[in-house]
């Protein structure tokens, strides 16, 4: 991956994504609870910067200006995403299933695809290893 793509939110969907794809049966809970976190920040921060939003609350602030715009959809996603995020970091006593792990993904992906960044991006999914510097 070069530095331009480590610095986009949507290197953190591949990543989930590519966790997903390699995840192991039965699940491994800690790998679980990364691919729901990295998919609520790939959305998380493409949210923020396409509001061009900073401060203290950040998180809470970029659903609300979302919940407050035309675009509540981004808003309702990016809620549901930030529950399932908080769940897996800190409810450890309840596993993250898979169904939660397929909501995250998708959840990402819509809320990547209405900000239109998903077809932005120079490289993709198939293309992606988290292992690989290239």
């Amino acid at each position: 991956m070069s530095s331009s793509q480590s610095d986009d939110p949507v290197a953190f969907y591949f990543l989930a994504s590519w966790l997903n794809l390699h995840r192991q049966d039965p699940l491994v809970p800690e790998v679980s609870r990364v691919i729901v976190g990295r998919a609520y920040y790939a959305a998380f921060l493409a949210a923020r910067d396409a509001a061009n939003r900073t401060g203290a609350r950040i998180h809470n602030d970029v659903i609300a200006y979302y919940h407050g715009s035309k675009n509540t959809y981004v808003g309702n996603k990016l809620a549901d995403l930030k529950r399932l995020r908080e769940q897996a970091d800190y409810e450890l006593n309840k596993p993250i299933s898979i169904p939660n792990i397929d909501a995250s993904l998708k959840g990402c992906k819509a809320i990547l695809s209405k900000l239109q960044l998903l077809n932005s991006t120079s490289y993709q999914l198939t293309e992606y290893s988290p292992l690989s510097s290239e």
